[in-house]
């Protein structure tokens, strides 16, 4: 049985009660990358549990996205990157230097419905059925509510929410 925990924990304390519970991928928390993830049992039966599936990072060029996309690379799992410029050769043949050479990178637009079916689409084809999503595409605007147009608005809630619901929406049949 797993123990999955997102309680952002600075030291290797399992949050749960078991007493076989340790941390199973990096302690992302020490890497700065949000929070850590633990699993019952050894590293070992997580290795085996996790290698060879096919976990998706949206937003995972930079920052948190690419912190993850590494971490999951670095336990056996095969990944899939998409972003907007996804595209780009040179992003794509950093991203397979930074996160491993089979690293498959597209485009997504996470806020365009036809662009998050044909990168799932892509992602079934070359890597596999997705087994893990990890929504970090995100997009922020630092001003006040007051300078913000309504266009600007739209834009932060369609790629921070409208873009987790798409890509949830379009994976999740086929994870259950």
């Amino acid at each position: 049985a797993s123990c999955l925990s997102t309680q952002s924990m600075p030291d290797t304390t399992c949050p749960s009660i078991a007493k076989n519970c340790e941390p199973s991928l990096m302690n992302i928390w020490r890497a700065g990358a949000g929070p850590a993830i633990w699993t019952h049992g050894s590293e070992a039966k997580w290795k085996k549990q996790v290698s060879d599936r096919v976990a998706v990072v949206t937003g995972g060029l930079a920052g948190i996205g690419q912190a993850i996309a590494v971490t999951l690379a670095s336990q056996g799992m095969h990944v899939a990157i998409g972003a907007r410029r996804g595209k780009d050769a040179a992003l794509q043949q950093r991203m397979r230097e930074t996160v491993g050479p089979e690293t498959f990178v597209d485009a997504l637009d996470v806020c365009d419905e036809r662009s998050v079916t044909a990168f799932f689409d892509g992602v079934a084809q070359r890597v596999g059925p997705v087994d893990i999503l990890v929504n970090a595409a995100g997009v922020t605007l630092h001003q006040t509510v007051t300078d913000h147009s309504l266009e600007d608005w739209r834009a932060v809630m369609d790629t921070n929410l409208t873009g987790p619901f798409l890509t949830t929406h379009d994976t999740l049949p086929e994870m259950i």
